[in-house]
Order: C-alpha cells, then sequence, then structure tokens
C-alpha cells in the first residue's frame, strides 16, 4: 500500500508540472499574438524630381557583311573594310579603344531547289559599337562609316557619359519633396510626425534620346559624301523615393 501511495504521488507532480507548462505555453502564445495583431500607426509618403539635360556623348553601331563560297574570302573581306573604316575614323581622332565589337556571325547559307538544299556560301557578320565623346563630330562620324561600305547604319543614341552628380542632385530633391508632402499630410490629418523608420529610393529612369541615323544607298557616290544632319536633343531623367514615418 505505502509503495502505491508513492506512486500515486509522483504521477499526481508529473500531472501538475504538465499542466503547469501548457498554461504557460499558452499564455505566452496569447501575448504573441497580441503583439503581431498591435499594428503601428504610419503615414508614407512619396517624393518626385526630374530634370532634362543635354547629352555630351554619342554611340552609334553598324554591321559589316560578306558572303562567299569560301570561309575565309568572306572573313578577309570583312577584316579589310574593318581596318580600313578604323584608320579613317583613327584620323578624325576617334580612340580604337572606344571601337568595339558587339557580335561577330558565321553562318553557312543554303538555297532550296525542287526540294533539295543546297550549300551556297558562308555569310560573315560583324556589328561593331563607336563611343563618340565629341558630339561635333556625330555628323563627320556617320558619314566617314557610310564611306566604307557598311551594310547597316543603326542605334544612334546620345547620353551623358558620367551622370552620377546628376541621379545624386535627383535624389536629394526627390527626398525634399517627400519630406514637404509628410509635413503637408500630416498637418491635414491632425497628427504629429514621429521619427522616419523606411526609406525606399525607388527606380531612377533616364530616357536617352534616339537620334535617327540615316541610311545610305552605298551604291551612290554622292551620299558617301555628304554629312548628315543629327540633331542631339536631350535627356530626361526622373527619380522618384519613398519614406515611412511613425505617428506620435
Amino acid at each position: 500500500m505505502k509503495n502505491i501511495a508513492i506512486v500515486l504521488a509522483t504521477i499526481a507532480v508529473v500531472l501538475a508540472i504538465v499542466a503547469l507548462f501548457y498554461a504557460g505555453q499558452k499564455e505566452i502564445d496569447v501575448t504573441a499574438t497580441l503583439a503581431q495583431n498591435k499594428q503601428e500607426n504610419t503615414i508614407t509618403v512619396t517624393g518626385e524630381a526630374e530634370t532634362s539635360q543635354k547629352p555630351d556623348t554619342a554611340r552609334v553601331s553598324f554591321t559589316i557583311t560578306k558572303k562567299s563560297p569560301h570561309l575565309n574570302e568572306a572573313t578577309t573581306s570583312v577584316n579589310e573594310r574593318i581596318d580600313a573604316l578604323i584608320k579613317a575614323l583613327q584620323q578624325d581622332h576617334i580612340k580604337e579603344s572606344d571601337i568595339k565589337t558587339l557580335r561577330y556571325n558565321v553562318e553557312p547559307e543554303y538555297d532550296w531547289n525542287d526540294g533539295n538544299r543546297r550549300f551556297s556560301g558562308y555569310r560573315v557578320s560583324q556589328v561593331l559599337e563607336i563611343k563618340i565623346r565629341d558630339l561635333k563630330m556625330v555628323d563627320i562620324v556617320l558619314s566617314k562609316i557610310a564611306q566604307h561600305h557598311v551594310d547597316n547604319v543603326s542605334q544612334l543614341r546620345f547620353y551623358i557619359d558620367d551622370d552620377d552628380a546628376i541621379k545624386k542632385d535627383l535624389r536629394q530633391k526627390a527626398i525634399k519633396d517627400a519630406k514637404e508632402n509628410a509635413k503637408e499630410l500630416a498637418k491635414d490629418l491632425g497628427v504629429e510626425l514621429g521619427d522616419l523608420i523606411s526609406f525606399n529610393p525607388g527606380a531612377q529612369q533616364v530616357a536617352l534620346y534616339q537620334g535617327q541615323a540615316p541610311e545610305y544607298a552605298m551604291a551612290d557616290t554622292t551620299l558617301r559624301t555628304k554629312q548628315a544632319h543629327i540633331p542631339t536633343g536631350e535627356n530626361d531623367f526622373h527619380t522618384t523615393v519613398t519614406l515611412v514615418y511613425r505617428i506620435k
């Protein structure tokens, strides 16, 4: 009997400990739930700034292609035209470091006759891009490109080479605009602003001026020496920021 009483007492103690544990756990869960459900009152505002600036740099790309039954002939023809053009551009103070290849393709081509495929040759294509640091040279460079039998001139773009200072200035103005909007909104709501708790820089957008590269008819020698007139326009910059404040 004495042993049974000891066992029963032990079981009672264990059950009491378990009950206390679950009761405490429930209290913790309830407290955590209340803390999660307690929402902080905040105000979210946005600020914007924009400007337009004249570009100081241009980029233009062009394509040189050659088709030949022999790959070496096609490759040699493309290389010779590119080398001649680079030398001519260097005479106009375009650095070789500002001329780079964007794409280089070698493709076999076939003709079809009565359902039969016949190899017709290799087409070698090379797309190059020129960075023009002096915009007064744009017309001259385009005309010089036309004189060297390129097959296509495209993607003429004007931009500001180093626009970090512009973007920084716009960000500061956008933040100032957001702060003024926050003060005005708080006044309208009849509340008082607290600490700034969040900042989102948002997106900085730059709309590049896309010039229209002239289309040259390479068989017409009169167009090879005529310079195109290319307006440079302006580039548009736009910045948005978001601020979140506590409400006291």
